[in-house]
């Protein structure tokens, strides 16, 4: 576990030439704030199957944190089950050493008095192909990269801890 301060993203090592980083803001004592990033460490672009929605992200990406008083919590809700439509955009390009930043806020309130001893993120994705012309709830999915449906995207698992 790596120690943070506000504002500085600590990296993880990398797993398959990706690395992510995790910082921890208190916008307000009730409501923190976190930056999520991603680095490719690579030399060739790379694409991250990443949901831009943060409601919709609790199967790939999970944040846990550990209070003052030793309760495990998870941050964020987990994501409804359908309501949402996969695009283009939910599979960023990453230059290699460009960091791709998002925030998203923690969904639950920590409390007066109480706050985070450890924050922990995992990341995960187990998508290597985007199939197109499947059914859902939504519609069907789309055919998003021409007739290149798997991109060089990204598949494992990696994770980042910090103490706030």
């Amino acid at each position: 576990m790596n120690r943070g301060s506000d504002g500085d993203l600590v990296w993880s090592a990398p797993v398959d030439e990706l690395r992510i980083g995790l910082s921890f803001e208190r916008r307000t004592p009730t409501s923190p704030e976190v930056t999520l990033g991603f680095l490719n460490v690579g030399t060739a672009p790379r694409r991250i199957y990443f949901i831009r929605n943060p409601v919709f992200r609790s199967f790939q990406s999970s944040l846990y944190g550990t209070t003052t008083l030793g309760e495990i919590r998870a941050l964020v809700p987990v994501s409804p089950p359908h309501g949402y439509v996969v695009g283009r955009d939910d599979f960023p390009l990453l230059e290699p050493h460009a960091p791709h930043l998002v925030t998203q806020t923690l969904g639950v309130e920590i409390g007066a008095g109480v706050h985070l001893s450890t924050l922990e993120w995992t990341y995960r994705n187990r998508i290597a192909r985007w199939q197109p012309g499947l059914q859902t709830l939504d519609g069907e999915t789309q055919r998003l990269f021409g007739d290149d449906e798997h991109p060089d995207l990204w598949v494992g698992e990696i994770e980042v801890g910090v103490r706030p």
